[in-house]
């Protein structure tokens, strides 16, 4: 089923950058359509009396003209289908519109899909000097001759209200024939759609009533030999009617009944004219994160299928997060996302082999069993953490890392350049001396909000976020990076070993839940979580664990909100018998990652090394500095033209990964610590889960 937008033309305004920012927004979102309403002339209220009510447009309604907007939406896209919902195709000259609809398909490259009706506004018929009451009679006719002049360089025909003699339009478009579709429902409307159309707008939403209408339409169309397949069916949801979980059960129902498209329309909303592209992009990231049928074709002109992909094979790059980095200044990034829809989207990616590579990323829970089927599928696989979920994971995980091609976990923290620093300062007997032995020699703790702000702009969280079947509890999700961590550090070939895990829960009140979702309340999926009015997010862990002779702890987190002037807080320490080493990113360092060493003996001669050291690493490391921080205390300075930031951390990892696949080189110690650290996080897992279960 394709994914479209309701341009909205009431409340975007006139402003051409919003029109072409929207445009690109929900290209670049994965929209696969834009359908445009369409108006020649509103009027006064009084006009239409005869209507009986108030009508839903009048002369205070703003209305772009349709193919010129298509002109212009043309040129801004490269992709997006252009389709008219409807044009009210007998108050308009039937030989014009076919020149013009033919014109746009031929400058867009074939991506015209023109739907037509007969309309309501007798206004408008009267002052295009049409006739409003033939009008039902006057369509088919209509489309009958723009399908003669798409497809015939030359046409003749002779019908009741047309006259053409040897006449033709160029040039023809690419389509021959455009593909007509129409809206409505009244019975004469239902019968032409079963018998020239090929789609339907039905002006419903699924239920009872939609069926019985199908039914109806599907026997018109047995009447007139059509198969079933002949007709497409658009359906349409508002923004308006709820969240994420609302839209999502929309685009299903539609789904299920049978509709080869879908479009949401954000008007109605009281959104601002940029409004609707923050709109457009939060109800496509619902949809994909609900398990619609999307998929990542192909991002690079070579082919690899190397855009982030979830567990299923979709795409699930936040397209709002897509957008905002393309449009960011400076340094706005060049994604070029292409959608897909299909019902087996991980089936489609392994059948087209559109390359050899998948980078996956998203929801975790059964990421393990996608990385194993693309592993025998034959692909190289780079995975987002955590691989494992539940400790049923391991062996997937294991059949995962067992030889070529290869599999290897986006670990971007070793790139990191403080955490490298800590590395090289740790490896330097002079200073450090050697990891102590009479406690936990590598400590490491973290403290996260489910509530806060990023870039400004509230985190929105999808509602599975708060499942830990699907995102993982507390043992396995962070402690995933932190006991990589360790092992960086400790540098030795034993596996660790748990000494002891625990694990608790955050309580989420409903109305915070609501906040940080969107969600109108819990859904049905994270009943077995809530107790009343509360949620209860079982992801906080400690564990203890032993790496050779080397004692590690790992802590984790999560408060439900900052407190003001807080946030997201992270240190880890390396103990050892000359100095401590300090790596800390808090509300004391300006939330900035900066390294500390602490003599705990000798601290002159440590101080010495310290310096030593840092001078010896001016070639690779230039501008790098020890400055005092407290009493006994040193930082270790970073200069920001050596810390390329968080984004440059995966192309270098990429880049990694890719120079094993090119070299065709199995790295084996990598392999063997990546499933040694994910057999400690299985029984971190299952110790906890059968201490305090799930909830």
């Amino acid at each position: 089923m394709k994914l479209g937008v309701v341009f909205p033309q009431t409340e975007i305004g006139s402003d051409p950058a919003v029109i072409r920012d929207y445009a690109q927004a929900a290209e670049s979102a994965g929209y696969d359509h834009v359908l445009v309403f369409d108006h020649v002339l509103g009027g006064k209220p009084e006009r239409f009396d005869k209507l009986g009510r108030r009508p839903p447009y009048t002369d205070e309604s703003p209305f772009h003209e349709v193919f010129v907007l298509f002109g212009y939406l043309g040129a801004c896209t490269r992709r997006l289908e252009l389709v008219t919902g409807i044009v009210i195709l007998p108050q308009r000259q039937t030989a014009l519109v076919a020149k013009q609809a033919a014109a746009v398909d031929v400058l867009t490259g074939g991506r015209l899909r023109l739907g037509v009706g007969i309309g309501w506004n007798h206004v408008e018929y009267e002052a295009l000097n049409e006739d409003f009451s033939t009008r039902g009679r006057r369509v088919s006719e209509q489309i009958a001759v723009m399908r003669k002049l798409w497809t015939e360089p030359v046409v003749t025909f002779q019908g009741s209200y047309h006259h053409l003699d040897r006449a033709g339009i160029n040039p023809l478009p690419v389509q021959r024939p455009i593909p007509v579709w129409m809206g409505g429902m009244a019975e004469p409307v239902l019968k032409r759609v079963a018998q020239i159309s090929d789609g339907w707008f039905p002006q419903f939403q699924p239920g009872d009533e939609a069926s019985h209408t199908l039914d109806r339409v599907r026997a018109y169309m047995k009447e007139s030999g059509r198969p079933l397949s002949a007709v497409g069916i658009e359906g349409r949801f508002s923004y308006g009617i709820g969240g994420p979980t609302e839209w999502a059960k929309r685009a299903r129902e539609w789904r299920d009944l049978g509709a080869t498209h879908v479009s949401v329309n954000t008007m109605g909303a009281g959104l601002a004219p940029r409004g609707h592209i923050d709109a457009l992009l939060q109800v496509v990231h619902a949809l994909l994160l609900d398990g619609g049928p999307v998929v990542a074709e192909s991002a690079e002109e070579r082919g690899s299928t190397d855009e982030p992909l979830d567990q299923s094979g979709r795409h699930v790059v936040t397209p709002g997060h897509v957008e905002r980095f393309s449009r960011r200044s400076p340094n706005p990034t060049r994604w070029r996302p292409v959608v897909t829809t299909t019902d087996d989207p991980l089936g489609r990616l392994v059948e087209e082999r559109r390359g050899d590579v998948v980078v996956l990323a998203g929801r975790n829970g059964g990421k393990a069993r996608t990385i194993r089927r693309l592993h025998e599928s034959g692909f190289h696989v780079l995975a987002d953490k955590p691989w494992l979920v539940e400790p049923a994971d391991l062996e997937h995980v294991r059949a995962s890392l067992e030889g070529w091609p290869l599999a290897a976990e986006i670990m971007t923290g070793r790139h990191d350049v403080a955490a490298g620093l800590v590395k090289r300062l740790v490896g330097a007997p002079a200073l450090f001396g050697a990891f102590r032995d009479d406690g936990p020699a590598i400590e490491q703790e973290s403290v996260h909000h489910l509530e806060k702000r990023v870039d400004g702009a509230p985190l929105r969280r999808p509602w599975w976020y708060f499942d830990v079947r699907v995102q993982g509890s507390g043992p396995v999700d962070i402690p995933t990076h932190v006991v990589d961590q360790a092992q960086w550090l400790a540098d030795g070939a034993a596996a660790p070993v748990l000494l002891s895990a625990r694990a608790w829960s955050t309580p989420v009140p409903a109305e915070a839940f609501r906040r940080i979702t969107g969600e109108a309340g819990f859904p049905r999926e994270l009943e077995p979580f809530v107790d009343g009015d509360t949620l209860s997010y079982r992801c906080n862990a400690e564990l203890v664990y032993r790496i050779g002779r080397v004692t590690g702890s790992a802590a984790t987190r999560w408060n439900l909100s900052p407190s003001p002037g807080g946030g997201d807080a992270s240190h880890s320490v390396a103990h050892g018998t000359r100095a401590d080493v300090r790596l800390e990113q808090s509300v004391r360092t300006d939330h900035r990652r900066r390294v500390f060493v602490e003599p705990r003996t000798d601290v002159a001669g440590v101080a010495r090394a310290l310096r030593e050291t840092v001078t010896a690493w001016q070639v690779e490391l230039p501008g790098v500095e020890v400055v005092p921080a407290g009493p006994d205390t040193f930082e270790v300075t970073v200069p920001p033209t050596l810390d390329g930031g968080h984004e440059t951390h995966f192309a270098r990892v990429l880049e990694e990964f890719l120079r094993l696949v090119d070299d065709h080189r199995w790295p084996i110690a990598v392999a063997e610590r990546t499933l040694a650290k994910y057999t400690l996080l299985a029984e971190a897992a299952a110790r906890t889960s059968a201490i305090g279960g799930l909830a």
